[in-house]
C-alpha cells in the first residue's frame, strides 16, 4: 500500500471526512511529512500516528466547546505545527464552525515554516508566534482560549504550556510530555544523598530515569487539580510509534484541591525537589487560590 492510501485509510479510520485523496497529499507534501515524490520522510512516519491519534482528543474537546462564537485553539511548542494542520483540515471538512488556530514557539525558523505553509495553503484562521510560551500574549481581539495542547514539547515547555493554560483560564488542556530533564536532575542529586527511602535506585540509570519521569507527571496532575481542574491520564497513542506516549487531559471544573496541594508539597519535599513550574504559577503556590 503507497503512503498516501496508508494516510488517508488511517484517518478515515479515526474520523471519517468528506474529503479528495488529492487535497489530503497537497496538505501532507506542504507542511512537511511527505517528499516531492509523494512519498513519507522516513523519519516522520512514526510522527503522523502520533499526531492523528492526538488529534482525536483535540476534537472530542472542541466538540463540548460552545458554537455561538469562534473557538480559539492554542498550540504551544507548536514546532512545525503538523498538529494545528491537521486539524484545520479535519475541521474544514468534516463541520461548519468557526475555528481559528494560534501557534507559539521560540525558534523563529520554525515559525516562519508555519507562516510560509500558512500562506501555500491559503489558510485565514492560523497564526503563528514566535516567543516564551510563558511569555506568550494572545491578540487583543481574543476573548477566550478554551482549548490549550502541546504534543511532546521539550522538558519545561511542557510545564509552560500547563501554566500558561492555567492562566489564560483554559477549559481544555491536552498534553503529551517529553524529556523530562529539570526532575530527573534534581531528583538524581537527592537519591545519592544521606539515608533517602529511594536510594537504592541511584545507581540504576533506566529505574531512576522511569521515577523521574513518573514524578513529574504526578506532580504536573497535582498542579492541575490544585488550579480547578479534572485530570486524566493515559497512553494515546501504541508505543510502536514514540514510548512518550503518555497525555495529560485536563478539564477546568473549578474546584481547587487543598488536598492536591498538600499532596505536592509532600512530594516536592521528599525528593527535594524545587520546580519550575512554581515560578510560572505563584499565587496557587501561595495559597492565594484557596
Amino acid at each position: 500500500m503507497d503512503s498516501l492510501q496508508l494516510c488517508y485509510d488511517e484517518i478515515q479510520r479515526l474520523f471519517p471526512i468528506d474529503t479528495d485523496i488529492n487535497e489530503l497529499e497537497r496538505l501532507l507534501k506542504v507542511i512537511g511529512f511527505f517528499n516531492p515524490g509523494g512519498s513519507f520522510y522516513k523519519e516522520r512516519v512514526k510522527k503522523f500516528y502520533e499526531v492523528i491519534n492526538f488529534s482525536v482528543h483535540i476534537l472530542k474537546a472542541l466538540d463540548r466547546i460552545s458554537r455561538k462564537k469562534k473557538a480559539v485553539l492554542l498550540e504551544c511548542g507548536c514546532g512545525r505545527s503538523y498538529l494545528s494542520f491537521f486539524l484545520n483540515f479535519f475541521l474544514s471538512k468534516r463541520e461548519k464552525r468557526e475555528v481559528c488556530f494560534l501557534g507559539v514557539d521560540n525558534n523563529p525558523g520554525l515559525t516562519d515554516k508555519c507562516n510560509r505553509a500558512k500562506e501555500e495553503l491559503e489558510l485565514t484562521n492560523m497564526r503563528f508566534f514566535t516567543s516564551r510560551i510563558i511569555d506568550f500574549q494572545p491578540p487583543a481581539e481574543v476573548e477566550s482560549i478554551p482549548c490549550a495542547f502541546s504534543l511532546h514539547a521539550c522538558d519545561m515547555a511542557t510545564d509552560e504550556t500547563i501554566a500558561k493554560a492555567i492562566l489564560l483560564n483554559s477549559r481544555y488542556i491536552v498534553v503529551a510530555p517529553c524529556c523530562q530533564r529539570e526532575i530527573v536532575r534534581q531528583m538524581s542529586r537527592a537519591l545519592g544523598e544521606g539515608e533517602h527511602p529511594f536510594k537504592g535506585v541511584s545507581g540504576k540509570y533506566f529505574l531512576r530515569e522511569d521515577l523521574g519521569i513518573t514524578v513529574t507527571e504526578i506532580l504536573r496532575t497535582l498542579v492541575l487539580e490544585m488550579a480547578g481542574y479534572e485530570v486524566d491520564v493515559f497512553k494515546f497513542v501504541s508505543s510502536k510509534y514514540t514510548p512518550k506516549n503518555m497525555m495529560i487531559r485536563a478539564e477546568r471544573t473549578g474546584g481547587q484541591s487543598l488536598e492536591s496541594l498538600r499532596d505536592y508539597l509532600r512530594l516536592r519535599s521528599l525528593f527535594h525537589l524545587n520546580p519550575k513550574i512554581e515560578e510560572f504559577l505563584p499565587n496557587i503556590f501561595k495559597n492565594e487560590m484557596f
